[in-house]
């Protein structure tokens, strides 16, 4: 048994190596290239598709293996890969995705024996144990897709899952098999997606991936009994499923778009923490084998034992969490500090200004949003940022005057009063902009820079007016 695997697995990732290389070259000659990514810190195009690599590979290695559930799972798969290359050509909405998934999540529920889904063997009526089981795959497609932000991360992730999931299948020799070419292929992808990047897997193959691995989770026969039996594909992807549960809360409180991407994802936080790229997904690798193991052992022991060993992994994984999140905060509040002063010494912000800002036309330039990305700053392109910055301000506002606010906030005022009309603020914003696009501070290219830039001629609401309050005050969104 456990020299067939080696055999699937080897031949699942030869054949990846071999099919890669055309895919990228494929790519290239059809443009399917990703945008240059502040992400990913990437300052070229590279090619996409790696959800064609990755069912080339698959769908050769599972004719070999003759296994015919993987191919069912494949063949489900098709609609998601599909919407992926649309999209890895001309990027979609998260509407037309979000619906083919859900029909495919559809028919791999509807397509399989009856009895086979986890939720049903553990007691809960078919149309409910369909139901759950398709909202699980969708949700899984898209938190595998939240964490394809990093060069590796995803690929090598995915290659501990299913090593996994082939043994935790054991008792299901065809799925055990189809795990195994599945972690083949992903190792395969690795030596092409490991930083730097030849080849991304795109939106068809992290959808791909992430459709898979959903699905094959969904009908796990694990040894507990009872409702714990759910607790082993819970805590095997733990870590894409934190990071998504994350993600969006964070989106929702800073209202953004969910599906709109950030730098605020757990293989950033590592990167501003101090961790370099290739450095970052083997930390991520170590624990997603932490989960790996957990499950594997709660799903060896009886259900005591196992709670036991859950709560044990489960500590220690918030406890790394609170860690990596502390360490975020208290770095990141010194660094920030710490380039704001340079900012400021480049500015020579006054202390003091009397008089009220109701009497004059002023911006307010909020660095806040972007003080994180300063975390991966070295002094030297501090100093330079800090520079470049201060002479674009004073470039475009040679009789301002300066005030610093809250660490994070700048205050341009004039002795004079000055017209500041709305095609020359925009200007600014387009100056502005272009230079922290340079340094890959945005969170996308689509900023507006509307929160960080604001004309403070008529926002002020109450209070006296006085430029120490300005901090405290609400100011309206820029028009």
């Amino acid at each position: 048994m456990v020299q067939q695997h080696f055999i699937h697995f080897f031949i699942a990732f030869t054949l990846t190596t071999l099919v890669c290389p055309i895919v990228i070259m494929a790519a290239h000659r059809f443009m399917a290239l990703s945008h240059i990514d502040a992400r990913r810190r990437s300052t070229s195009r590279t090619p996409l598709l790696g959800g064609i690599a990755i069912v080339i590979a698959s769908a050769a290695s599972m004719s070999l293996s003759q296994s015919s559930l993987g191919f069912h799972l494949l063949l489900v798969s098709i609609p998601v890969l599909l919407i992926g290359i649309i999209d890895d050509f001309k990027e979609l909405s998260a509407r037309p995705k979000f619906f083919v998934q859900v029909l495919a999540a559809s028919l791999w529920v509807t397509t399989i024996p009856r009895g086979d889904l986890l939720l049903e063997q553990i007691g809960l009526p078919p149309s409910i144990a369909m139901l759950l089981s398709a909202a699980w795959i969708i949700g899984i497609i898209n938190a595998i897709n939240f964490i394809d932000g990093m060069d590796g991360l995803v690929a090598g992730t995915l290659t501990i899952v299913f090593i996994m999931l082939a043994i935790l299948f054991n008792g299901n020799r065809e799925m055990s098999i189809a795990m195994i070419i599945f972690a083949g292929t992903s190792l395969g992808f690795l030596f092409f997606n490991y930083p730097p990047a030849k080849i991304y897997l795109g939106d068809s193959g992290s959808g791909l991936f992430g459709f898979v691995l959903g699905s094959a989770t969904t009908i796990l026969q694990p040894s507990l009994n009872g409702s714990y039996a759910v607790l082993v594909p819970m805590l095997l992807l733990a870590y894409p499923q934190i990071d998504a549960v994350l993600a969006i809360m964070r989106r929702l409180i800073n209202q953004r778009p969910i599906f709109k991407g950030d730098h605020s994802h757990l293989h950033h936080k590592l990167q501003k923490i101090g961790f370099t790229v290739p450095q970052s997904p083997f930390i991520i690798y170590s624990v997603v084998m932490y989960c790996a193991i957990g499950a594997y052992t709660i799903n060896s022991l009886p259900i005591f034992p196992a709670l036991l060993v859950l709560a044990i992994t489960t500590g220690g994984l918030i406890g790394a969490l609170a860690l990596v999140f502390l360490w975020d905060k208290i770095l990141g509040s010194r660094i920030a500090l710490y380039n704001h002063s340079v900012i400021n010494q480049q500015l020579s912000l006054q202390n003091k200004r009397t008089g009220t800002l109701r009497s004059f036309p002023g911006l307010l330039i909020n660095l806040a949003k972007i003080s994180s990305e300063f975390q991966r700053f070295t002094p030297t392109m501090t100093h330079k940022f800090a520079a470049d910055f201060s002479a674009l301000v004073k470039q475009h506002f040679p009789e301002g005057l300066f005030k610093s606010v809250n660490n994070n906030g700048i205050i341009i005022y004039f002795e004079q009063p000055l017209e500041i009309t709305e095609s020359f603020l925009n200007e600014f914003k387009s100056a502005l902009k272009t230079m922290f696009r340079e340094y890959q501070v945005l969170e996308s290219e689509e900023e507006t820079l509307s929160d960080t830039v604001v004309c403070l001629s008529n926002n002020i609401t109450r209070g006296t007016g006085e430029l120490d309050e300005v901090a405290k005050l609400p100011v309206k969104r820029a028009a």
